[in-house]
């Protein structure tokens, strides 16, 4: 699990340390402090007072900053995911993306509804690492062993990018976008460049400097 650093609509910034989640104010260079137990491991936050939801390796829970308790948001999302969590993402519809390394949670916190999405729809891996939200609202899925799925939530469809099309290795580990609107993939071999159309431009390994 990545550590995470996250600026709030207000400019402050959020992270968890040990049993803390961590509000820190630039302005001021003074730090405001949540008490979570157990310890947590990864955060989001949902509009500007947000309530945050830290994730362990298989739970998650929802902690309100303006009453500072826990909530439920409903029995349509349960709290034990019964997989590792790789990362936690808020799309620009505000829907909670989880990748764990048995497949992906869809958590609609206003409708109180979840899914979990694996192989039998579409996907050639379920062990995802890493997500990212690119152009048209389509969701850049890295995977142990898949490589690199790019899936349509309005329509369901994947285009998945593996060695097969170019990419170094198909153990994705992270994504990351640059200012071009292109897209590196870090893998287990190699940083590989991608442009926003799904196509491997360039790829680039350790005897080029990189170290991977």
């Amino acid at each position: 699990m990545k550590q995470q650093l996250i600026p709030d609509d207000e400019g402050q910034l959020w992270f968890i340390s040990n049993n803390y989640l961590v509000q820190y104010h630039p302005e001021t260079n003074a730090c405001s402090c949540y008490d979570l137990v157990p310890e947590y491991q990864a955060l989001w936050l949902s509009g500007q007072k947000p309530p945050g939801c830290p994730g362990q390796p298989q739970f998650h829970r929802f902690f309100d900053l303006n009453t500072q308790r826990y909530f439920s948001p409903g029995p349509g999302i349960p709290e034990n995911l019964e997989d590792l969590v790789r990362d936690i993402f808020v799309d620009s519809k505000g829907i909670l993306w989880i990748p764990t390394n048995n497949g992906m949670w869809r958590i609609d916190i206003e409708r109180g509804e979840s899914q979990k999405l694996g192989p039998e729809d579409g996907f050639s891996d379920f062990r995802f690492t890493s997500i990212y939200e690119g152009t048209q609202g389509r969701l850049w899925l890295g995977a142990y062993f898949g490589g690199m799925h790019i899936y349509d939530p309005r329509t369901g469809s994947i285009t998945i990018i593996d060695q097969r099309k170019g990419l170094s290795n198909n153990a994705v580990m992270s994504i990351l976008p640059d200012d071009d609107g292109d897209i590196w993939v870090a893998t287990e071999h190699g940083i590989n460049i991608i442009s926003k159309a799904g196509t491997v431009l360039n790829s680039i390994y350790r005897e080029d400097g990189t170290g991977i």
